[in-house]
């Protein structure tokens, strides 16, 4: 049996049940389609709350309060019922990609992690104010299989990704990363530490969801606490840190830099970030400054 898990944080989610039903229903395989809410507002609760009287296999769960993607992911785990489990985010869509479930079904593996990736819509969204993100996503997370397995843990995203029962009982998600970003390189690290295989294929669901600059820049901020966070954990815990990325190399050589000048960096740059600039290179500054400021910061770190 497969179990569809999907965290939900305010979006419509019919569009995307109807989606992954039809290729259900075309693979001809037991199913059931998990969505647990994380502290949506109450107009999306209210929807959502309608799909198990529309699809059949469908089954809505709400937390009291939002706990993050790793505790929510965890909960589904301990609610589904099938033999594999398909992770997804509530803002992918499947209809770019019609043979989606087909392509992870006839490659699965136990001892695998097997990750489909993402692809972003071609043009830019006419909002200009969600470009930045746009731009990031196309640029830097729109990789192709082969790219991501040069580095198939810093690489992983959890947007999009089937494991076995036998696998996910080993390996759960570290719930000292609550907010956003580095749960799924953490996640990926232990895999690998557990003698299992992360493969990265192309089988790719749409990253519909794109947020308004200063949406983003605050989920990059929290991301780059956990970055700090995942630091710690790894020494603490005696795991291997898995972290590889041109961000994290510079900030290895860098984080002695003058707190006050990252400061400055940080404070002009996300001015002109929020102001409508959209380039890559100021956005990469802007993030290093940000995460040598923090390191110096006690609390900033905290777990």
């Amino acid at each position: 049996m497969l179990s569809i898990l999907i965290p939900v944080f305010n979006y419509h989610m019919e569009a995307l049940v109807s989606e992954l039903c039809i290729q259900c229903q075309a693979l001809g395989e037991p199913y059931e389609i998990l969505l647990l809410d994380d502290g949506s507002m109450p107009e999306f609760k209210a929807s959502n709350r309608q799909l198990p009287h529309r699809f059949e296999q469908v089954r809505y769960l709400e937390n009291d309060k939002n706990v993050g993607r790793s505790a929510s992911r965890n909960r589904l785990i301990n609610e589904a019922s099938g033999k594999w489990l398909w992770f997804l985010d509530c803002d992918g869509r499947a209809f770019v990609n019609n043979s989606l479930l087909q392509t992870f079904w006839t490659q699965k593996n136990e001892n695998t992690l097997l990750s489909g990736g993402r692809v972003y819509a071609e043009k830019a969204p006419d909002d200009q104010r969600k470009h930045l993100h746009w731009c990031w996503g196309s640029k830097r997370e729109l990789l192709d299989a082969k790219k991501r397995m040069a580095d198939p843990v810093n690489h992983f995203l959890s947007n999009n990704f089937l494991v076995s029962r036998k696998l996910i009982e080993q390996v759960t998600f570290n719930t000292r990363l609550s907010g956003y970003g580095y749960e799924d390189t953490l996640f990926a690290a232990r895999c690998v530490a557990e003698q299992f295989r992360v493969l990265h294929i192309e089988n790719p669901v749409l990253h519909e969801g794109l947020e308004s600059t200063e949406q983003f820049i605050s989920k990059i901020e929290e991301s780059l606490h956990n970055l700090l966070r995942l630091e710690k954990i790894c020494s603490e815990e005696g795991i291997i840190n898995p972290l590889n990325s041109k961000l994290y190399r510079s900030y290895k050589l860098l984080k002695r830099f003058p707190k006050s000048i990252a400061a400055l960096f940080v404070n002009v740059l996300k001015k002109r970030l929020l102001n409508g600039m959209v380039n890559l290179f100021w956005f990469d500054v802007y993030r290093l400054a940000y995460l040598i400021h923090s390191s110096r910061n006690p609390g900033n770190a905290h777990s």
